[in-house]
């Protein structure tokens, strides 16, 4: 009898244990299989008092194509690390994604020109 009970349990293991690889490999190639986005957003972090040219960035790059939906592409910002006595600022991208899903190719334009608002 219990070499029966062992044969059943390890049998139910290894159910399990194909199961879960099933998934993973299908996550995995689900995960690999990526398409291009482009997105226009606006560039966001400006103190008030001035303002930036251009005001909207294009952010390019690859996302996993079960993401590729509007809502995910809404996470993507552009933003500009503030240094005060600089006329052009560095566009950096924020995203809220882990990093497996999405590669960011580029942004452009990569730096912008700060301006005084005229009162």
């Amino acid at each position: 009898m219990p070499i029966k009970e062992f044969g059943k349990i390890l049998n139910w293991k290894l159910l399990l244990l194909s199961l879960f690889s099933a998934t993973a490999l299908q996550f995995y190639v689900a995960v690999k299989q990526k398409v291009p986005f482009q997105i226009e957003v606006p560039i966001e972090g400006i103190p008030k008092g001035y303002t930036v040219f251009p005001e909207k960035a294009i952010i390019f790059g690859k996302l996993s194509e079960k993401l590729y939906r509007q809502e995910v592409l809404n996470c993507f910002k552009a933003t500009v690390k503030w240094e005060k006595g600089k006329r052009y600022l560095h566009v950096e991208v924020k995203v809220s994604i882990p990093s497996p899903f999405v590669e960011i190719e580029g942004v452009h334009p990569q730096a912008v020109q700060v301006r005084p608002t005229p009162f």
